[in-house]
């Protein structure tokens, strides 16, 4: 977000609007906790720094100017705590980045901001991209994750550091000539990457990373818990993300109100079980109709087919015609007996 944008969230976040603090603690928490996670190499010893920052910083917002952005001042702040509890993670730079400044400019650093690709395994690619960083030394990784993740200038993060701006340069200059080319080569493996500098991926892999950052069941009970301690300090009215305020409670006489009638009874019999349970009885039921219905059926029908078969038999043995029988119409002819001679 640009610094117009921030500072408008900054006004906001101090007349106590949830939603701009909301967006001021997303919008910064994770470069914030890779930093301290790269300091302290203790996860949670970074959360507990980290959420001191926030309580501290959304506790004096009104001590913010426009020169001085949330995200300076959080990392100041934070960086401030990790070194006073591990005094050996102090990063010291001994001068020996200030003769490479020259070769490192930020108007040439070519960053091209994109959210997201459909084709490709998003936290696979962004994790691969930022263990490139893990093998960098602190005095080049905190300010690389200063300068890519929390867009900060040279000169900020010099002054944050407590160096010159020469050999913020330098350190930068020095990561860029040892990060980009093995950027470059993952890049290179997917297709989807196509057209896409290796320094406009840098940005873009610590939005979609799993592995170097809380899963979100942590990190919505971090929240949680900044946002309690807020209220504690007065900071909050309230944990609720809701700009409505809350009704009060209607009053009633306890007299005035009928006793409510108990339909547990009704609610248990009509419970899933119990539809469940009618439902298979039903079906039951009706499969057993069903098949009394057929078999009365089929006895009828093979009671019309036997009594087909009595009636054909009787009618065929009744009327069968006498072959035998004289023709109508012949004539009688008296019978003549042979003689003997």
């Amino acid at each position: 977000m640009n610094p117009r944008g921030t500072w408008q969230l900054i006004l906001m976040a101090q007349e106590g609007d949830r939603q701009a603090i909301d967006a001021l603690f997303f919008m910064s928490f994770r470069p914030a906790y890779l930093i301290l996670q790269s300091l302290v190499s203790d996860r949670d010893a970074a959360l507990e720094i980290l959420g001191n920052g926030y309580v501290h910083i959304f506790s004096t917002l009104d001590s913010l100017d426009q020169n001085s952005g949330f995200v300076n001042e959080l990392n100041a702040y934070n960086i401030a705590r990790a070194v006073e509890r591990y005094p050996e993670k102090k990063i010291s730079f001994d001068g020996k980045y200030a003769d490479k400044f020259s070769s490192f400019s930020a108007e040439d650093c070519c960053i091209y901001d994109f959210s997201t690709l459909r084709t490709l395994n998003l936290s696979a690619s962004a994790d691969a991209i930022l263990s490139v960083f893990e093998t960098l030394p602190l005095e080049q990784r905190i300010p690389a994750y200063l300068f890519y993740y929390a867009s900060l200038s040279p000169e900020e993060i010099a002054r944050l550091l407590g160096t010159d701006e020469k050999t913020v340069c330098g350190a930068l200059a020095q990561m860029r000539l040892t990060v980009l080319p093995q950027i470059g080569g993952i890049l290179q493996k997917e297709k989807a990457f196509r057209g896409i500098g290796a320094e406009s991926a840098i940005p873009w892999a610590l939005r979609n990373t799993v592995s170097f950052v809380p899963n979100q069941i942590l990190l919505d009970g971090f929240y949680d818990d900044i946002l309690h301690r807020l209220v504690d300090q007065n900071v909050l009215d309230t944990t609720l993300s809701t700009d409505e305020p809350i009704a009060e409670p209607t009053k009633m006489e306890i007299k005035d109100i009928k006793p409510i009638r108990d339909y547990s009874s009704i609610r248990n019999f009509f419970s899933l079980k119990t539809l469940l349970i009618v439902f298979f009885v039903l079906l039951i039921a009706g499969t057993a109709i069903t098949v009394h219905r057929l078999q009365e059926y089929k006895s009828k029908m093979l009671g019309w087919e036997t009594s087909n078969r009595t009636t054909i038999r009787l009618t065929s043995t009744t009327f069968r015609p006498n072959t035998t029988s004289i023709p109508p119409n012949t004539p009688c002819r008296p019978s003549r007996k042979r003689r003997r001679r």
